[in-house]
């Protein structure tokens, strides 16, 4: 495959997931059972700097998603609160995952499975909830950066998968698909 080929798959694999993610944003007016308390948390992250969620009676947040609250309070921090910022997050951190995952496939097998499994997230409607699956993609941030940093030859396209999998099974956002992958 040509790289301008490539680009061009990238290009339109992108432009899939937008398409499929950003009537998520405003055209889903009820509010996704995730969005309320992991929005909490991350406003009494803002307000005191400790994610407590009075909400749910707990001066402490429980182990689930530990570190979204912070990283979405940054996020508010900077584009306001609110559903619609909360949820453009998760679209954000959707679109980079969805990018990586060509990239990597790109590097660790061949252009067409990267474009391949980037294309199948992008379809994936469990992956599309930015409410609910911006948790799972957060998680998997950083699998990413030390696959960037350590090389990608040393990077095991299974590795992704199952990590991958985990991670959105962990969140409660998984399908069979991705967990076996």
């Amino acid at each position: 495959m040509k790289p301008r080929d490539w680009k061009a798959g990238f290009l339109i694999v992108l432009l899939v997931y937008l398409h499929n993610t950003l009537p998520y944003l405003t055209m889903m007016p009820r509010v996704n059972v995730d969005e309320p308390w992991l929005m909490e948390r991350a406003y009494q992250v803002m307000q005191t700097g400790i994610p407590s969620q009075p909400m749910l009676g707990l001066r402490h947040a429980y182990l689930l998603q530990v570190g979204y609250g912070y990283l979405l309070a940054l996020w508010m921090a900077l584009a306001g609160v609110g559903v619609f910022q909360a949820r453009l997050l998760g679209v954000v951190l959707g679109l980079a995952i969805v990018g990586m995952v060509a990239v990597m496939g790109r590097r660790t097998i061949d252009p067409i499975t990267g474009l391949s499994a980037a294309l199948f997230l992008a379809l994936d409607s469990n992956f599309l909830r930015p409410g609910s699956s911006a948790p799972a993609l957060a998680s998997v941030l950083p699998c990413c950066v030390t696959e960037t940093r350590s090389g990608w030859g040393s990077c095991s396209w299974l590795g992704i998968c199952s990590i991958t999998g985990v991670a959105r099974w962990s969140s409660g956002s998984a399908t069979p698909f991705s967990v076996a992958c």
